[in-house]
């Protein structure tokens, strides 16, 4: 919906097809929204007034509609916290930001992976570094910045470029925390997203 081309006006009546439609099918549905506080404004500018969230009302309390919404904090108290009616017939479900141990557990098993299709070895000291380099998430910031598993694969990416240009051959190397050092330098001034642009061949 976010990314189709039709004018806002017809959204509403889109959106209210492939839900009604759905449940005509399916009986119940239980749909995911990610986003979900755009779905407060959407149809407000109609000939209606009234937001898309108006019609999930009456599925909702008969049981025919369940969904799960995505929203930060902020934009729950500010879009849908403030619909009364509409927020009793949900349940906010908090989620904290996972501990350094979790994240290393589950970057662990991914860094084998790039370790063996890019022929690099990462210490486990080196990827605690990485991940606690890594950019975190900033609900308030105009734009997402990359996670501790994009910031590993770039690590792995940009190393393994360079061994590519400088000397290319089938030996496994090592990633230092030297290494990490000039990719987050890189990183702040932008070069490291062009560079990475160079290696997306390397693995798919």
């Amino acid at each position: 919906v976010v990314g189709c081309h039709h004018d806002i006006h017809e959204l509403p009546g889109i959106i209210r097809g492939i839900i009604n439609d759905a449940i005509k099918k399916y009986g119940k549905v239980i749909i995911f929204v990610d986003e979900a506080h755009v779905l407060m404004d959407i149809g407000k500018h109609s000939t209606s007034d009234q937001s898309i969230a108006e019609d999930f009302k009456g599925p909702m309390g008969r049981g025919e509609l369940r969904m799960i919404f995505a929203t930060t904090q902020a934009e729950y108290d500010k879009h849908i916290k403030t619909n009364g009616a509409f927020a009793r017939r949900l349940e906010p479900v908090p989620f904290v930001e996972l501990s350094l141990e979790v994240v290393e557990q589950i970057m662990e098993r991914r860094k084998r992976v790039l370790e063996v299709n890019m022929k690099l070895t990462m210490s486990p000291a080196v990827l605690r570094r990485a991940i606690e380099m890594a950019p975190r998430f900033d609900p308030d910031a105009g734009a997402q910045p990359a996670s501790s598993t994009a910031f590993v694969r770039s690590v792995f990416e940009y190393k393994a470029l360079q061994n590519e240009d400088l000397a290319p051959c089938n030996r496994t190397s090592t990633i230092k925390l030297t290494d990490l050092e000039r990719i987050s330098e890189d990183q702040k001034n932008g070069r490291l997203k062009k560079t990475l642009n160079c290696c997306n061949r390397l693995v798919k």
